[in-house]
């Protein structure tokens, strides 16, 4: 993917909105961390040890769990975050992430990392606080949905 095409999809991902232009531009040169799955390609087996985390770009994929791989959990569009709980406690994936179409993700891991400068990465573990703390409210929010 070039560099252009990658800048304005990073530019598109609310993930990113706090990233200065010269943030973007860089995570928009990091090409070996961009990486296209073709349909039907799984991205995230559960039960691996692994603690990438990963922002769709193009695409859509589903994420599917053990033993019910055949139904889907849920389908996520460009901007979503995925992997963020193995990425952060390094524990094995919870669910499978599998390509639903051609699909290009931002995969983020500690070799990435080390790339970055502090002032960055406080800013993506910020999001990823955030990220977090939205997913907690919209589960609360569910679960007291139930008792009405």
């Amino acid at each position: 993917m070039e560099f252009e095409k990658a800048l304005a999809l990073i530019k598109e991902i609310s993930f990113f909105n706090k990233l200065n232009l010269e943030e973007k531009k860089f995570l928009a040169t990091l090409d070996c961390n961009r990486l296209t799955f073709p349909k039907s390609r799984t991205i995230i087996t559960q039960g691996q040890v692994e603690s990438s985390l990963f922002i769709l770009l193009e695409g859509s994929l589903k994420v599917v769990r053990e033993p019910h791989s055949k139904v889907t959990l849920a389908v996520l569009k460009p901007g979503d975050v995925f992997g963020e709980v193995s990425f952060i406690e390094h524990r094995p994936r919870t669910t499978s992430v599998i390509a639903l179409e051609e699909s290009t993700v931002l995969k983020m891991d500690g070799q990435m990392i080390q790339r970055l400068n502090p002032a960055l990465l406080n800013k993506i573990k910020d999001q990823l606080i955030d990220l977090l703390l939205q997913r907690l409210d919209a589960m609360n929010e569910r679960m007291a949905g139930g008792d009405s």
